[in-house]
């Protein structure tokens, strides 16, 4: 049985609507609250969201959201009022497939909810793009090393994710295409995560700019929405960033949202980093992320991703720290392990550090400690 989810503010309308389709779905009921939708939901994936409001504006925020979550769910909005501008900023966004305006019939209700929309795919050539990334790649190991490694992060997210990641793939391999077309020097920059050329970021916008402009004049007619997509993959969730406007959090395109959250893991690992070590430092940057992003993000990492090692003091050693290391010690001319990596430390355990780490254990240098990575609430982080 289909799940169709109800989202209004009218408990007199959700019960019409529940009563209507309750016979051939299985229907859930949520106020237009985020918050509220997302407990309704819990883990059930939506077949048909239908939108019921006053005005678009009401709605448009969640819609989005929504989108973005059941990217290949049938969405019907209900309105009690449309006008032009409202009609082309939803054709403009492409989330919502079926628009009802009341008063309407119980037959057009019907027909909404059971209709299989088709969503309008967005084509970038394929074997060109990736074709130019092979090319390119053989020549800047920094190029094919960020390619191969964000690629990697969207095959092991593809199952823990509704959305086209096929598509993201496609605008990653066409995001570093335009970078190839920039001066060598700021092309380095930007593919290192250095930053330390000011003239870079701007400089990569103005030619996606000047891509959009051109998209008018070519003999092919060319989908501009990746082009826009791209501009947002170095805003921060929060709205600072490049482009300079009011573009923030759910606004910014999923997909800039996404790979904002895989380049900086790339530039982490980059330098180093473990897996445990990159998210833990991603979550720790307060308002950077798309948190629901991030979860998904370190879901699909498995245990990799799950704990980080850190050196601690033997002085600094707490209750319930767990040892990344086995801790060995000798005893009467026997190298003797004494404490094993995993376990838990213990009050006796770490007295006896203490009391023998220069003598038995001779200990100092830090031990390595294993954290577990915890995602932090927004307010938390």
């Amino acid at each position: 049985m289909k799940q169709v989810l109800i989202i209004s503010n009218s408990n007199t309308l959700s019960s019409l609507l529940v009563k209507l389709l309750h016979e051939k779905y299985h229907v859930l009921v949520a106020e237009n609250d985020y918050s509220s939708i997302v407990l309704t939901i819990s883990d059930v994936r939506p077949d048909v969201v239908v939108f019921e409001c006053k005005t678009y504006s009401d709605v448009k925020d969640n819609i989005s959201k929504i989108r973005s979550k059941f990217i290949s769910a049938n969405i019907v909005l209900i309105s009690s009022y449309l006008d032009s501008a409202d009609r082309e900023e939803i054709k403009d966004d492409n989330n919502v497939d079926q628009i009802i305006v009341k008063p309407c019939s119980r037959k057009s209700i019907l027909a909404a909810v059971q209709s299989s929309p088709q969503r309008k795919k967005r084509n970038i050539d394929q074997k060109l793009l990736h074709l130019i990334v092979e090319l390119y790649g053989s020549k800047s190991i920094l190029f094919q090393r960020r390619y191969s490694r964000i690629s990697n992060y969207l095959q092991r997210m593809n199952s823990h994710i509704d959305y086209d990641l096929d598509y993201v793939h496609d605008l990653l391999a066409y995001y570093l295409s335009i970078m190839t077309t920039m001066d060598d020097t700021l092309t380095m920059d930007l593919l290192s995560g250095n930053h330390t050329k000011k003239e870079a970021t701007p400089s990569l916008i103005k030619q996606i700019d000047k891509m959009e402009e051109m998209a008018g004049f070519v003999m092919v007619e060319i989908d501009t929405k990746p082009l826009r997509e791209m501009k947002y993959i170095n805003k921060r969730y929060n709205g600072k960033g490049l482009p300079s406007d009011d573009v923030k959090e759910t606004e910014i395109p999923y997909a800039s949202r996404l790979l904002r959250v895989l380049f900086d893991a790339h530039y982490l690992e980059e330098k180093g980093k473990s897996l445990g070590e990159c998210i833990f430092i991603l979550n720790s940057r307060k308002d950077w992320y798309d948190r629901d992003i991030l979860s998904v993000f370190k879901d699909s990492l498995g245990d990799e991703a799950s704990y980080y090692n850190r050196e601690v003091f033997p002085l600094g050693l707490q209750r319930d720290m767990i040892m990344a290391q086995d801790l060995y010690g000798v005893i009467k001319g026997k190298k003797v392990l004494l404490i094993k990596q995993g376990q838990s430390l213990t009050e006796k355990n770490i007295d006896f550090i203490h009391r023998h780490a220069h003598d038995i254990l001779d200990v100092t240098e830090p031990v390595l400690i294993r954290e577990s990575v915890l995602l932090c609430e927004d307010d938390d982080a």
